[in-house]
C-alpha cells in the first residue's frame, strides 16, 4: 500500500497536468474526438471577416471574432491572429477564434514640397516624425534652398518617430551651350542633345555668306549657361 504523501503528489499532479493541458494547451492545440473525422484548421490571415467565416463554414467549424488589434502587417479590417493556429485539427461545429486587425499607430509623412528646411522640420515633428539626412538635389521646377519632396513620399503611412529625409533644391543644374552657328540642322540637334539640352523652335532667316540650312542664330548664344534640359531655339538659313 502507497503512503498517504505518495498518493496525495500524484493528485495534485494529475490536476496541475490536466488544468495546463485544458486552459493553455487545448484552446491552441485541439484533437478530433474519436468517433469525430478531423477537420484541418486553415490559415484566415490576410481574409476578411467574411472571407474567413466562408472558409470556416465550408470546413464545418465556426468563426468567432473575439477583438480588434493594432497590426500594420496585414490591411485593416482583415483577420491577424487566429487559434488554434493553422494546421491544427479540429472536431466539426468546433470554433476557431480570431483578431481582427485595425490600423495601427502610424501617421502620414506630411506634404512638404515648396518649404524651406525649417519649415518643413516643423511640420515633420508636428507629424511625430524624425528628420533623417537632408540631401541636396538640382531640380529645374523648383527655386534654389526649397524643399522637393521627402522620402517616404508624402502621404505615406510611417512608424511614428521613424526618420523622414528632405530633398532640397539646388536650382536647375546648369551647362555651357554649345557652339552651334554654321552648322547643319542634323549636326546641331548631336550637339545641343550632348550639351544636355532640347532642341526648341526652328526658324528661319536669311544670310548670303551661309549655305542653305546653316544654322545661322540660336538663343540661349553660344558659350552661355543655361539650365539642363532647357530648349535651344534655331534660325536656320533658307538662301
Amino acid at each position: 500500500m502507497k503512503p498517504l504523501s505518495t498518493v496525495l503528489v500524484s493528485l495534485v499532479v494529475s490536476v496541475t497536468t490536466y488544468v495546463a493541458m485544458h486552459l493553455w494547451v487545448a484552446p491552441y492545440l485541439p484533437s478530433a474526438g474519436p468517433n469525430e473525422p478531423a477537420v484541418e484548421v486553415a490559415s484566415l490571415s490576410g481574409m476578411t471577416a467574411a472571407q474567413a467565416r466562408a472558409l470556416a463554414e465550408s470546413r464545418g467549424l465556426r468563426l468567432v471574432l473575439d477583438e480588434e488589434k493594432p497590426n500594420d502587417q496585414v490591411a485593416a479590417g482583415t483577420i491577424c491572429e487566429q487559434r488554434p493556429l493553422p494546421g491544427s485539427s479540429l472536431r466539426r461545429g468546433d470554433e476557431i477564434h480570431a483578431a481582427v486587425a485595425r490600423r495601427g499607430d502610424g501617421t502620414k509623412v506630411p506634404r512638404t514640397a515648396g518649404m524651406t528646411p525649417a519649415a518643413a522640420r516643423e511640420l515633420i515633428e508636428r507629424a511625430q516624425l524624425r528628420i533623417g539626412e537632408t540631401t541636396t538635389v538640382a531640380d529645374p521646377q523648383t527655386p534654389s534652398g526649397l524643399v522637393i519632396g521627402t522620402t517616404p513620399a508624402e502621404a505615406t503611412d510611417a512608424p511614428r518617430q521613424s526618420s523622414v529625409q528632405l530633398h532640397v533644391s539646388s536650382g536647375a543644374q546648369l551647362a555651357v551651350v554649345p557652339q552651334l552657328f554654321g552648322k547643319k540642322l542634323g549636326s546641331a540637334k548631336d550637339l545641343v542633345e550632348k550639351a544636355g539640352f532640347v532642341l526648341g523652335t526652328i526658324k528661319h532667316g536669311s544670310n548670303e555668306d551661309r549655305d542653305t540650312g546653316d544654322v545661322i542664330g540660336q538663343i540661349p548664344k553660344a558659350n552661355e549657361n543655361a539650365a539642363v534640359g532647357s530648349k535651344i531655339d534655331l534660325v536656320i538659313n533658307s538662301d
